[in-house]
């Protein structure tokens, strides 16, 4: 598929002024060409309708689409791939919000449609607390790769994609918003927005806690519910997975060791709440950062938890490892002897299948048995 690209970068100077307009209220880019069409980039700082006012929304927009499809009934139309992103003042570089343009879905701007993009592009909030508006000014890239050959349509329908799928965006949105949430879920003293039908729809152990015989007393808690054994950060990663399906809110975490500790305590909680899908994720990332100094540790959760992937990787780890003076010297070792007895057999039984080469073999068995 032949396609030109172009960029356009709109800056909208006085943001500020543009805050606390109606839904509905838009600010155009100047006029850009690419692959022979006009666009321009469309910003609704107070959301394109009233449900839509916590956020900003952002659309490519095919300027003349009647002019663009030769003035009459049908004719051409552009077919285009898009990305609209934000730029960060701080360091200059992009940052794809919704939907990157990989290449694998293209979207038809014709007079029906003549403009396509994200009806709640980012919370205003968000936008503003992770600095992309800088001197009252906020910057917006546009990438448009058009595709070269034309869309011909027949008579006055002209055929169109469907457009992307959108509910994920739309409970991704209900995260956090207390203004449609019915329920409170307190974290050793931090409180948590949340939606009964969501946390019930995603935790079969929420939907007993909420709407099995307990909701009694959720009732009469004012919609309170206590959260034990858990810390606020790692509900917060819980919690966002059950809206958004994604493990993004660890992306922040910059220490591999924190992110290794996090994924851990994150993979308890999904056990605990029954997100299966989360606990999966988890426990294939564990399997990526087995080391010398956490095997044991590991190993005694994933036993603790039913993680069979991670169990398997933790003894093949072992078995395979030259380093096992280093792994039994470790805190999670002794706590691997305790925690999982029956393991240690089958361990011992795979070292001695796999290992029998080591010289270290002696000197192991001699060691468990003091």
């Amino acid at each position: 598929m032949a396609t030109v690209e172009g960029r356009h970068r709109f800056r909208v100077a006085g943001y500020g002024a543009t805050k606390g307009a109606a839904p509905g209220h838009r600010v155009a880019s100047g006029t850009f060409t690419v692959g022979g069409f006009d666009w321009a980039v469309v910003f609704y700082p107070e959301g394109v309708t009233a449900a839509d006012m916590d956020f900003v929304s952002v659309y490519l927009e095919l300027k003349n689409a009647a002019a663009a499809a030769g003035g009459g009934g049908g004719g051409a139309v552009a077919r285009a791939f898009y990305d609209l992103r934000l730029i960060h003042p701080a360091t200059g570089e992009p940052r794809s919000v919704r939907w990157p343009m990989d290449g694998s879905t293209s979207r038809v701007f014709s007079q029906a449609f003549p403009a396509w993009g994200h009806l709640r592009f980012m919370r205003r909030r968000e936008l503003e607390e992770m600095g992309f508006v800088r001197d009252d000014r906020l910057t917006i890239e546009c990438v448009v790769n058009v595709v070269l050959d034309p869309v011909v349509t027949a008579g006055d329908a002209p055929e169109l994609d469907h457009p992307p799928s959108n509910i994920l965006g739309h409970l991704a949105g209900l995260l956090g918003d207390k203004g449609t949430a019915d329920v409170t879920l307190v974290v050793r003293g931090e409180e948590f927005a949340a939606h009964r039908a969501v946390l019930a729809m995603r935790s079969p152990v929420f939907k007993a806690a909420l709407y099995g015989p307990m909701k009694k007393s959720t009732d009469a808690n004012a919609g309170r519910v206590a959260i034990d054994g858990v810390e606020p950060a790692v509900f917060r990663a819980l919690l966002h997975f059950i809206y958004t399906d994604t493990t993004a809110a660890m992306d922040d975490l910059d220490d591999d060791d924190d992110k290794a500790q996090m994924i851990m305590h994150l993979l308890e909680a999904a056990d605990r709440y029954d997100v299966e899908r989360l606990k999966l994720i988890c426990e294939l990332m564990l399997c990526k950062s087995i080391a010398v100094d956490t095997v044991a540790a590991t190993l005694a959760m994933a036993d603790q938890h039913h993680c069979q992937k991670l169990k398997e990787a933790c003894i093949e780890f072992l078995a395979t490892s030259k380093k096992m003076e280093g792994i039994m010297e470790s805190q999670g070792y002794e706590k691997m002897k305790l925690s999982c007895p029956s393991f240690m057999v089958d361990l011992w039984e795979i070292i001695g299948r796999k290992m029998t080469s080591y010289s270290v073999i002696p000197n192991i068995y001699a060691r468990d048995k003091d």
